[in-house]
């Protein structure tokens, strides 16, 4: 604040109060905008309901030590001044959205104090819709304490994750649908998930007790009859074994399904058969560990889908089956090219050209995500120098189109994560044929931004790449950072690090 002045009058010297700071006129309305703008800037992964690509699936490893509660910018806000702090109660809608982690310690005093910051913000958030993340995967008294701490606000219960022993799920038994008029979004996941882990009764009960709601994520297989099937727009179930007939009859309990990702293998027993199912409104499809899911895809007619990610352990062949079997869906649902994909395997035995060849099927693939973070547990790389030449445009005829079919000709976002596997010349001609839209344009008074959809003799022209994201886990020489620069000058969003 102002300093205090000194001014002097005839009669004598006096001192007068500094005059109020200039701060003290700002409006409350601008106090509280710039606290939820600094609310915004506070990363909490736990919180994210898109973790990665899949929605659902495990959070991030969250370090042992560190804050409880998150995030922390309404707390450290509240307590720089009387005014601020004033503010920031007075905001419901700063306090309704929090992760709370288990402490390392399982004292009872730790727990207590814990309780009480819940209750607290609990009571700053008011009438607020509450989005709430639990992580007491370890303890089980813990969980059961933060769950009853929050259940008297079920009504207000919005989006509620709760990473916690799968015995805990008891305690939400008291509820009724009535009781969540506002829940949309239900998480429950537990430390391990498989086929006949305790208590997988408690997670049928559950299913009782909710509402019908937009998005669930399961570490068990939902019932087949279940009224919350009805408006499901997003299914995620966390298996570590799925039985695709089970799997099918659930899924057709869903007509309004929009998102399915399925995490963990399956596997097929012979004593039963249905008929195709045709999700109608399906436009994203998510595996995790895809092996065993091959006889699932070939059942299934998915006609609006546009977006996949397919990552996770990939053993054998099955990349190749399970490549094969997508394919074969693309084309009984008259799916002509994906426009997102996204790929992240674990441990694979990919050829590159067989990612070539899946690429091929899909011309009009708008976005490209290959992540090689874990190439080291396969000593096989998804980014090679095969699949950067092939995305590479190399030949032009006199009308500006490519002479040669080359590999998503529509592409304009790219992403290659954790990448060594190349040389940098092959990934510099790769930017300079896909950035640079002169070089390929009809008409050459076309703007940079444009994405060229004009046909010349059947053919489409090349897109814009207009974002690039590569990490590569090796030093890189000073030709693609200047290559980098120059396109970011040119209004080209390009992030290129070492990683």
């Amino acid at each position: 604040m102002a300093n205090s002045l000194l001014f002097c009058k005839p009669c004598g010297v006096s001192y007068i109060p500094a005059p109020i700071s200039c701060l003290d006129h700002v409006p409350l309305e601008i106090w509280q905008q710039i606290f939820l703008i600094l609310l915004s800037s506070e990363t909490v992964s736990a919180l994210d309901e898109i973790y990665g690509s899949i929605w659902g699936r495990a959070t991030p490893p969250i370090p042992s030590q560190g804050k409880l509660i998150l995030p922390q910018t309404p707390s450290t806000i509240s307590q720089v001044c009387s005014h601020w702090k004033e503010y920031a109660f007075g905001m419901p809608d700063f306090w309704n959205v929090f992760f709370v982690k288990a402490p390392r310690s399982k004292s009872p005093a730790s727990t207590i104090n814990l309780t009480r910051l819940i209750n607290s913000r609990l009571s700053l958030s008011r009438s607020m819709p509450l989005k709430i993340c639990i992580n007491s995967k370890e303890d089980e008294e813990g969980a059961r304490t933060f769950i009853r701490s929050i259940i008297p606000s079920s009504s207000r219960w919005e989006t509620v994750h709760f990473h916690i022993p799968p015995n805990v799920l008891g305690e939400l038994s008291s509820l009724r649908p009535t009781d969540l008029p506002l829940l949309t979004s239900l998480k429950t996941h537990i430390q391990i998930y498989a086929l006949g882990t305790v208590s997988v009764a408690q997670q049928l009960k559950l299913f009782e007790k909710i509402p019908p709601i937009r998005r669930f994520c399961t570490s068990y297989l939902p019932p087949q009859i279940c009224h919350i099937y009805a408006g499901l727009e997003e299914l995620h179930i966390q298996e570590n074994r799925s039985e695709t007939w089970s799997t099918l009859s659930v899924l057709a309990a869903c007509p309004k399904l929009r998102v399915l990702t399925l995490s963990g293998v399956g596997i097929t027993l012979n004593n039963a058969s249905t008929a195709d199912l045709v999700l109608p409104e399906l436009h994203t499809l998510n595996l995790e560990h895809p092996t065993g899911r091959e006889r699932l895809l070939e059942m299934m007619q998915l006609p609006k889908l546009q977006a996949l990610t397919i990552g996770g352990s990939c053993s054998g062949e099955s990349t190749r089956s399970v490549f094969s079997a997508i394919i074969t869906l693309m084309d009984r649902s008259k799916i002509s090219s994906l426009e997102s994909l996204s790929i992240y395997f674990e441990r694979h035995f990919t050829d590159p050209t067989l990612l070539v060849s899946f690429l091929s099927r899909n011309p009009l693939l708008k976005k490209l995500r290959i992540d090689d973070t874990w190439k080291f547990l396969n000593h096989r790389p998804l980014v090679t120098d095969c699949l950067l030449r092939a995305l590479t445009l190399t030949s032009i005829d006199n009308d500006g189109l490519p002479s040669v079919p080359y590999l998503c000709s529509q592409l304009q976002s790219i992403s290659l994560m954790g990448c060594s596997d190349f040389e940098d010349g092959i990934l510099l001609a790769l930017l300079n044929s896909r950035c640079r839209p002169t070089q390929f344009s009809v008409h050459k008074n076309d703007s940079l931004a444009q994405s060229f959809p004009v046909s010349v003799n059947g053919c489409r022209s090349p897109a814009t790449l207009k974002e690039v994201n590569i990490s590569i886990k090796r030093n890189f020489g000073g030709q693609l950072l200047e290559m980098a620069e120059s396109l970011r000058l040119i209004g080209l969003s390009i992030d290129l690090r070492r990683v």
